[in-house]
């Protein structure tokens, strides 16, 4: 394993009383350590050499551009230091002679090494994300959590009490944040903004009461999970920082080798499904024989929910998250991410129970997540994913207007009001309502009384006295004089089946307008 002057400073900053080193952070490329004997050697520009002053000085001072640890004294070494420009010497004091440095310092190389070794052994051996974090618990001396990009905790090591909140999954038995921790999250403004970065980064907020340093695991432009580090027993060092670059590149290395395993058949049905959404074309045979893979057919009966989300949702990558755990609670789904939403496929013929219990679930999963959809009809042809896709956007669209505070839309229920929305193009409703009814309207506000109310109740009661009455909390004789005073003010004829219609569409457009 390569080792940057870096970490070689802070080594041996703790076994010298006294230390000097003009350079900076740089890339790892150091592979071992050589004793100096004379300027033959200075071929290698990966290696570290060790001598003491009196033999390198002359090489020193020339900037041969090589790497090395000269011991000297404190006294004529401080002088001496600030004359030589190369960023590439540590001067340190003469506490051991050079074989103890030169020992002391292939030790390093070799502890880094062991460790590197057992992690690369425990990667071709497929072994548990698990393993590599106790494998590297030792180099850190603080608490590594891993999760994946569903934030499921993947390994773990040097564990104590840790405010951030894990549950149990009962259908795969791992470890997952619980909703209520992903919700505060997505509020969370200095957490969302941690989802874009790359490289070592550091974090703290109220959530947690130590610094965490994290490193965001990435596939292309693809985010798969998360390294974090907490700052639990000791204070972070620069050297944390190099060695968990390379625990990161393990880590991400085998998420990529169990995505690719897992996601391969999902990837390709949701790729089918894209295409059948974007209206292009698709082979029947190809789609029929995916479906099979899940046992579905494509004359199935299935229902669309688009899932709306929001730009908290995609700062903390929970889109995905979601996902998971739809089709974990309910087994007969297939999720994925659409158009800035989660789109949900629901195979109603395989489902185990009654549909209206699937919708009564599903709304406790809406308003756990704090999610709002829209659903579709009920299709029976998979080739018809695009116009019931349609119909839920329309459910969403319309009934998050209409009725704000539902947390699910369906289609059947919004269809009179999105035909009736579109057919105003944005005019006024009081342009399409018959004369008689805008004189009643104006009397309503003239005069505070309820008489369009009780037009409303009493046909859509069917012209019953009985039953409007009732509705409105009013005696018959009430309604029948009420009834009277709206004839007379409007001129409107209820008897006429043609007038009762247009009077309901109007009723209908005055409802749906600010919806427009």
């Amino acid at each position: 394993m390569r080792l940057s002057m870096m970490v070689l400073y802070e080594f041996l900053e703790k076994n010298y009383s006294w230390i000097q080193w003009s350079g900076t952070e740089e890339f790892p490329h150091l592979k071992g350590v050589i004793y100096y004997h004379g300027v033959e050697q200075l071929k290698e520009q990966d290696l570290l050499y060790v001598g003491c002053l009196n033999d390198m000085k002359e090489e020193v001072e020339k900037g041969n551009g090589f790497y090395g640890i000269c011991t000297m004294r404190e006294k004529t070494g401080t002088d001496y230091i600030k004359r030589q420009k190369s960023q590439k010497i540590l001067y340190i004091s003469e506490d051991d002679s050079i074989p103890i440095v030169c020992n002391k310092v292939q030790g390093l190389f070799l502890y880094y090494q062991d460790w590197e070794e057992k992690l690369h052994k425990a990667l071709m051996n497929h072994t548990e994300i698990e393993m590599l974090c106790k494998l590297s618990g030792h180099i850190f001396y603080n608490m590594i959590h891993v999760y994946d990009r569903n934030l499921f905790l993947l390994g773990s090591a040097n564990e104590k009490h840790s405010e951030v909140i894990w549950e149990d999954d009962k259908d795969t038995g791992k470890k997952v944040l619980s909703m209520e921790t992903i919700n505060n999250f997505k509020y969370e403004k200095k957490f969302k903004d941690t989802m874009s970065t790359r490289g070592v980064q550091m974090y703290d907020d109220d959530f947690s009461p130590e610094r965490v340093m994290y490193i965001n695991l990435w596939e292309g432009d693809q985010y798969v999970g998360r390294l974090c580090i907490s700052e639990t027993n000791r204070k972070f060092t620069m050297t944390d920082q190099e060695m968990a670059k390379n625990l990161a590149e393990y880590i991400r290395c085998s998420l990529k080798w169990d995505n690719d395993r897992n996601d391969q058949e999902s990837r390709i049905l949701e790729s089918i499904f894209i295409k059948l959404l974007d209206d292009k074309i698709v082979d029947e045979h190809s789609l029929s024989y995916r479906l099979n893979g899940y046992d579905w057919k494509r004359h199935d009966r299935y229902i669309c929910i688009r899932i709306k989300m929001d730009e908290r949702d995609f700062k903390i990558s929970s889109g995905e998250v979601t996902c998971h755990k739809l089709e974990i609670q309910f087994p007969y789904s297939f999720a994925f991410l659409y158009e800035e939403s989660i789109l949900m496929l629901v195979n109603t013929t395989k489902m185990d129970t009654q549909l209206q219990k699937f919708y009564s679930s599903f709304i406790i999963f809406l308003r756990e997540g704090v999610f709002k959809a829209g659903i579709s009809r009920v299709s029976d042809d998979f080739f018809q994913i695009r116009e019931y896709y349609e119909q839920s956007n329309i459910a969403l669209e319309v009934g998050q207007k209409a009725d704000p505070m539902f947390w699910c839309y369906k289609f059947e229920d919004y269809v009179a009001a999105y035909v009736l929305i579109k057919g105003m193009k944005g005019y006024p409703a009081r342009m399409f309502c018959p004369e008689g009814l805008t004189k009643l309207m104006a009397y309503d506000d003239t005069h505070r009384s309820e008489l369009l109310h009780t037009l409303k109740i009493y046909l859509e009661s069917n012209m019953n006295i009985a039953h409007a009455s009732e509705k409105l909390y009013i005696h018959r004789s009430t309604l029948l004089y009420r009834i009277e005073r709206i004839q007379k003010i409007s001129g409107l004829d209820l008897q006429n089946p043609e007038i009762r219609f247009r009077i309901l569409i109007s009723l209908h457009l005055l409802k749906y307008e600010d919806i427009q």
